[in-house]
């Protein structure tokens, strides 16, 4: 039987439905974001998220499919899509491509919290709770109540214009579209009830299969010119703390891209990490040392991500990569 294939005209809400069901990573609520295409196959439950460039399919993350339909659904794509580059994947996905003769390369580490020992103090993490004290202090506060929306908007066009690169990421960073997402977190700095800075965490639904919400992921943390030093981090430990009383156990702080990398179990391209130990050295594109060492400050532990491409990568290939991302 003929593969389906569904690309943005695919319902959300199906897609969703998908994702609340097997869609157990961090990454798979992006899978809802605009320009992304959908896999999926009357012969497995679920669908593979990609995006596609220059004739190279890149997939977002795992397969959000059951665990048994995984390698299934990854055979059926390649068969129609045998050029494709496996994105910000975890370890187990990545033993399996590794088995079908994949290279493997370290991507960066997922920092993960663990909520049940999570606390800010002098004497653990001293930086966060100097902010915390200090911007207490100043009468800064964090609250999910809805805000203007033009507000809103107004702090995410300002922290753009200051980025390094004042482009949307897309991709593996779901791009920032307003309020409402459905599941998603709000989280607003405020002094004086003006608007500072926000924060947003997407769901990370349960591994039940019961579509219960079982953690989130920081997806987007902006603060304006004004925010003083540390805003961010006082936005992020007060959304720590909130999440920490609902009684969630652990919550993504996303991905530190080409930080403290590891592939050492698997067969690698030495090209590809060339590259990036190029790109990681002279902060080409984004500041990722100094992104990596910030989480540091979290004591968070960390999870491997990894790329994949099968016999290695070509340059058209990394090139691609950034370019998917809206890093070129």
């Amino acid at each position: 039987m003929n593969a389906l294939l569904i690309d943005q005209n695919d319902l959300k809400d199906q897609r969703l439905e998908n994702i609340k069901r097997y869609g157990t990573q961090a990454m798979a609520y992006s899978a809802l974001q605009d320009g992304i295409k959908v896999f999926r196959h009357p012969h497995f439950n679920g669908f593979i998220a990609y995006s596609s460039i220059w004739g190279i399919d890149y997939v977002l993350s795992d397969p959000i499919t059951p665990k048994e339909d995984m390698l299934r659904a990854t055979m059926l794509f390649l068969e129609r899509n045998p050029r494709a580059v496996f994105c910000q994947i975890s370890q187990i996905f990545a033993s399996l491509l590794s088995f079908m003769g994949f290279k493997i390369n370290g991507l960066g580490v997922e920092n993960i919290i663990d909520l049940s020992n999570f606390a800010v103090k002098w004497n653990n993490r001293k930086c966060l709770k100097s902010y915390l004290s200090k911007l207490g202090g100043q009468g800064y506060f964090v609250s999910e109540y809805e805000v203007d929306s033009k507000e809103v908007e107004d702090i995410n066009n300002e922290w753009l214009s200051n980025k390094q690169n004042t482009k949307e990421l897309k991709f593996m960073a779901r791009p920032f579209v307003g309020s409402g997402q459905k599941d998603v977190r709000y989280f607003y700095l405020l002094k004086d009830e003006r608007l500072v800075g926000f924060s947003t965490f997407d769901p990370i639904y349960s591994k039940s299969n019961d579509g219960k919400i079982e953690s989130y992921t920081l997806q987007h943390l902006r603060v304006s010119n004004e925010a003083p030093l540390g805003s961010q981090d006082f936005l992020i430990v007060n959304a720590l703390f909130h999440f920490k009383e609902e009684g969630l156990k652990k919550i993504s702080l996303g991905l530190a891209p080409l930080y403290q990398r590891s592939q050492e179990c698997f067969e690698f391209s030495k090209f590809a990490e060339n590259i990036f130990k190029i790109i990681y050295r002279t902060s080409l594109f984004y500041n990722y040392r100094t992104l990596g060492q910030h989480k540091d400050h979290y004591k968070a532990q960390k999870e491997q991500t990894f790329v994949a491409a099968r016999n290695g990568f070509t340059l058209k290939q990394l090139c691609g990569l950034l370019k998917i991302n809206n890093l070129i």
